[in-house]
């Protein structure tokens, strides 16, 4: 019927109207009136008059919309998947072939699953959700931030979140919902105004509204009105200039994107700090408040995924600085069995996410544990909003709040103590450009490098820093030795020499594998049949020519830095020309299959000859062969100035991409 109306309504614009009228009446009815045709002109009549009323007629009023529509205008946050763009679903299957099936019972377990909570057979998995999911669905999350008042704790920001679904099967979704909402809320409210469908359970907090093929879920009541009034009104997030702005730049084919507005998470992060508590679901969003209005979209190509993301920066002095950089490392880095690669101006901030990430974790009372019953110090309990120092771990803990076992604060103190440099050396140091690389050169491990690019104010300090860690270790070897001897062990198993490399000295720790006799061996656990002299452990420390800091766990580096680098790389060269703009002042690279190829031998060696781990290795050869369908993710980011902004400012532009190529049997 919706067609039929469509296609009526195109067929009589203005134009054709008039010359389909003129037909009708000039020439159809006086023939069928001359032939004195009753049946013949009483078709006529029904004819004009099926064609001129029964649009209006069946015309509901309602607007086409979609999920944006019914979006706030000025939304902090919005989330949204897509499965609505043919060429989109069209893609997505495509990658989605190319991934073979994991056999381990997931789908089957999320069918049984779902079905059971259902007490109609008529509700099962595959008579109803499974025609909604093959159908074309949008389905989006956001909130308004709004009144801060409103916000009392961290629950109540998740009350303010809003879901929108657009589907194709919207009769079948209508009559879920209702079963879903009949069998949680018992009795609900239905109500239709004007074509709108309302559902209604103050009880229970839930409200639903259906807009033609659109619903509006929410737990609050007066959003639902709001909804309506912003299709009506057209004021949805579309009309949003900074949302259209970003939106036009990363292109509207996607299957999801994620909105956020800075000036709302500001906002957030002060209520949270004026009340004491941590952030909603016990984020911290200081660490965020630099960031300005952002977004994320995320695209299905033939060959893989792309991924773009556009951020407004207020301050654009340091950025500025850092897209001054030209990418360094590549031309220096041995290309060889690298499969992670990240290269970026500044090493401080990505240390103290590493490091805050690994010291972070979410207590409550009861899973508190021994730390509670031990007292943590107070510089392993600052995290979040809620600071241990001011308030004590037991506080902190029956807050729910966050314990930050400060690793970054704890790695900083060592290097001060370590070095005797200042905090603020230390950190000016680690400011420093950076490069982090891993590599797969068939050895028993992986190689690991650190590099930093010092810079003329720094390189003093980087050479101290390098002094002092070879007087700890030192010190070290000395302590080893030490206990081995005690332990009627060989001693000088471990050693120290030096390298030159780049027209600089460099510190090369060692273990030497002759010092240990086979008894030693057998004493430490380790089996005598493995070729232990062909496992070297090689570990290299120091400042080259160039100014660069290196620390490398790499057997031979000082042969191969500087040689067949990454830049002339036929494997970085392919992945990096993936991506649709140039390499900025960042670039991020890392290779699935060889990855899995390092986990594919110690999972066989682990393995081997142990029937017990037979269910182990034949897991990990579906989860290796499904994973290194992602053949590599690489990665770029640049700024740029944003000149209509009053004051200044810039946009940060990243980009990535992952590339997906159908891969035969691992193991």
């Amino acid at each position: 019927m919706i067609n039929f109306l469509f296609f009526g309504r195109v067929f009589f614009d203005i134009q054709n109207y008039k010359k389909i009228m003129k037909k009708i009446f000039l020439h159809a009815a006086p023939k069928a009136l001359l032939i004195n045709n009753r049946p013949a002109l009483a078709g006529l009549l029904v004819f004009v008059l099926v064609f001129l009323f029964l649009p209006g007629c069946f015309d509901d009023g309602l607007k086409d919309a979609t999920v944006e529509d019914v979006f706030d205008k000025d939304a902090s946050l919005a989330v949204v998947i897509d499965y609505s763009d043919d060429d989109q679903i069209d893609n997505l299957k495509d990658i989605a072939a190319k991934f073979p099936e994991l056999n381990l019972g997931l789908k089957d377990r999320f069918v049984t699953g779902f079905n059971s909570r259902m007490d109609d057979e008529k509700y099962y998995f595959a008579n109803f959700l499974q025609p909604i999911l093959s159908g074309e669905w949008k389905v989006g999350a956001y909130l308004t931030i709004g009144d801060a008042s409103e916000i009392k704790d961290e629950s109540s920001v998740m009350n303010l979140f809003n879901i929108a679904v657009q589907v194709s099967e919207d009769e079948k979704f209508q009559e879920l919902m209702e079963y879903v909402m009949k069998n949680n809320f018992g009795e609900i409210e239905h109500d239709i105004d004007d074509g709108v469908e309302y559902y209604r359970s103050a009880k229970d907090n839930f409200y639903m509204m259906k807009y033609g093929d659109l619903f509006v879920i929410t737990r609050n009541e007066k959003e639902i009105g709001r909804a309506v009034q912003r299709i009506e009104d057209e004021s949805g997030l579309k009309s949003n200039k900074k949302f259209n702005k970003f939106f036009e730049e990363t292109g509207d084919e996607n299957f999801g994107y994620v909105f956020v507005d800075g000036d709302s998470l500001k906002s957030l992060q002060d209520v949270f700090a004026a009340q004491g508590l941590s952030g909603a679901g016990g984020i911290d969003f200081s660490e965020m408040q630099e960031l300005g209005d952002t977004f994320i979209s995320i695209s299905a190509e033939g060959d893989g995924f792309r991924g773009r993301s556009l951020v407004s920066v207020e301050e654009a002095g340091k950025e500025a600085k850092e897209a001054s950089y030209n990418l360094h490392f590549i031309n220096e880095v041995n290309g060889e069995g690298v499969f992670l690669y990240f290269e970026q101006p500044g090493f401080k901030k990505v240390l103290k996410s590493i490091l805050d990430a690994f010291g972070t974790a979410n207590f409550s009372r009861a899973d508190c544990g021994a730390d509670c019953e031990a007292g943590l110090s107070d510089g392993e309990n600052v995290g979040g909003v809620i600071d241990a120092e001011n308030v004590g771990v037991a506080d902190a803990v029956s807050a729910g709040g966050i314990i930050n076992k400060n690793y970054y604060g704890k790695f900083i103190e060592q290097a001060v103590s370590v070095s005797g440099l200042s905090t603020a050396d230390v950190e000016k140091l680690l400011d420093s450009p950076f490069a982090f690389a891993m590599s797969d050169i068939k050895g028993l491990y992986p190689t690991i490098a650190v590099y930093l690019k010092l810079n003329s104010d720094v390189f003093s300090d980087g050479k101290s820093l390098v002094a002092a860690v070879g007087f700890y270790v030192d010190k070290m070897i000395a302590q080893l030795d030490d206990i081995l001897a005690k332990n009627g062990v060989s001693v000088g198993v471990l050693k120290k020499d030096v390298a030159a490399i780049q027209g600089g000295m460099f510190y090369k720790v060692y273990v030497d594998w002759d010092a240990f006799a086979v008894e030693n061996l057998n004493q430490f656990g380790l089996d005598v049949n493995f070729d232990f002299k062909n496992v070297p452990i090689e570990f290299y420390y120091g400042v080259t020519g160039d100014n660069e800091l290196i620390a490398a766990l790499y057997p031979g580096f000082d042969n191969v830095y500087g040689k067949n680098v990454l830049a002339k790389s036929e494997e970085f060269k392919d992945a990096t020309d993936d991506l649709e703009s140039e390499k900025g002042f960042s670039v991020g690279y890392f290779r699935f299959d060889k990855f899995f190829d390092i986990l594919e031998r110690d999972a066989v060696l682990v393995g081997a000859g142990d029937p017990s781990q037979a269910l182990v290795l034949g897991y990990a050869k579906q989860i290796f062969a499904f994973f290194s369908t992602i053949k590599y993710v690489t990665s770029t980011a640049r700024y740029e100035e944003e000149a209509d902004k009053l004051g200044g400012g810039a946009m940060l532009k990243s980009e990535s991409f992952a590339r997906v190529e159908k891969v035969g049997e691992k193991l």
